[in-house]
């Protein structure tokens, strides 16, 4: 797994539960794959990248988004996070 900038300072800023709730996430995702479907992540329509996948994180009640795409060896590379809302600004850029 692959990790931007831009996602470890997002991560980075979030605190200790926040942080460990992504983490159990991302940890499935690490050990699932391409193989994990809905509800932990799905496709997004209309992004400017074809292959752009959210991971859909639930954390005391606020709907995360992390977006992330697979590279050419399968390797998962982490591009950003955001609650759900401020998600889809980046989305459409």
């Amino acid at each position: 797994m692959i990790f931007t900038d831009a996602f470890d300072a997002w991560f980075q800023g979030l605190d200790d539960e926040e942080q460990d709730s992504i983490l159990h996430y991302l940890n499935v995702l690490k050990n699932k794959g391409s193989q994990l479907g809905r509800p932990y992540v799905d496709t997004l329509k209309g992004a400017s990248l074809s292959n752009l996948k959210e991971l859909r994180v639930q954390h005391q009640g606020k709907p995360y988004r992390l977006l992330f795409v697979f590279d050419p060896i399968r390797q998962v590379v982490m591009l950003c996070g955001a609650i759900r809302q401020a998600i889809s600004v980046f989305i459409k850029k």
